[in-house]
């Protein structure tokens, strides 16, 4: 598709329709700078071009480009007023940014000309959780569930986020066998269910999930982590520490590297000592 777009491009450059097509054509190439180039050069021609804005604004998120991100939607959202998605897309490069108050207001304000916008609820419930107003957050998953029943992420937002909290937890996993029932192949799903079988003490149950977790998802240091403590409440310290030391090999610098560390230096002091050595910190 991309050559038979790029030949097109050449024989009617002025041909806007066709350069959108090209840049969506290497967008699904993973060619994202290249698509980048093509719609930059559409806002060029035709700076009103809402496609090409929204497809723009979403390539610089990807590209972590959080100000032009933003500007690019912001500038759209002007453009356009009075339609939500455009809010929903600018309150999710917000989010991504960091700016969760901003995100917030942008999400209201969009779900203000549609309240049925599951998309903009959802979203709104991401900021919510990561503001840490937990019972909002709740509230607004349970919303979105109220518009479409089929929401799979929200069953799985909320009984992770009660997982975590170790709250409601036998609800966590009713939830979380919903959004399983929708969804049986998400990896991220499975390990929620094995995290709220952690948190309930069922350490047998929650390593099954989370053996099966990894393997569903893609590398997620999330996981491995899970999966290093769920080793060693199962007594298996030398597989927690391989689980460790993939979660860092995966992200090195994430947000859960600090801790992951901590359990790594004290498990394996642990194991030096079970083998009758001296752990690190007590070598001279």
């Amino acid at each position: 598709a991309v050559a038979a777009f790029r030949h097109a491009v050449l024989l009617d450059p002025a041909n806007l329709r066709t350069r959108y097509f090209l840049a969506t054509a290497l967008m699904d190439s993973g060619k994202e700078d290249e698509a980048r180039i093509e719609l930059e050069k559409i806002l060029k021609a035709d700076p009103r071009s809402i496609d090409a804005r929204v497809q723009l604004g979403f390539l610089y998120g990807r590209a972590k480009r959080y100000d032009e991100a933003i500007k690019i939607l912001e500038e759209t959202v002007n453009l356009e007023p009075k339609r939500p998605e455009l809010f929903l897309y600018l309150g999710t490069a917000l989010q991504r940014a960091a700016q969760y108050d901003r995100a917030a207001s942008v999400l209201q304000e969009g779900l203000s000309l549609d309240d049925k916008q599951k998309d903009l609820h959802f979203q709104l419930g991401v900021v919510y959780e990561k503001q840490q107003r937990f019972d909002e957050a709740v509230r607004t998953f349970r919303r979105v569930l109220q518009i479409d029943p089929k929401h799979a992420e929200s069953y799985n937002y909320i009984g992770y986020m009660f997982a975590e909290k170790g709250v409601n937890l036998a609800e966590a996993v009713e939830l979380i066998q919903k959004a399983l029932a929708i969804e049986p192949e998400n990896g991220y799903f499975v390990d929620s269910l094995g995290w709220a079988y952690y948190q309930q003490g069922k350490y047998p149950e929650a390593l099954r999930e989370l053996q099966r977790a990894v393997n569903l998802a893609k590398d997620d240091p999330v996981l491995y982590d899970h999966l290093g403590d769920a080793y060693t409440k199962n007594g298996m310290a030398a597989e927690a520490i391989a689980a460790w030391e993939r979660s860092l090999q995966v992200d090195p610098k994430g947000p859960t590297a600090e801790t992951v560390q901590q359990k790594l230096n004290e498990a394996r002091d642990n194991q030096l000592r079970a083998k009758g050595g001296a752990p690190k910190a007590e070598q001279k």
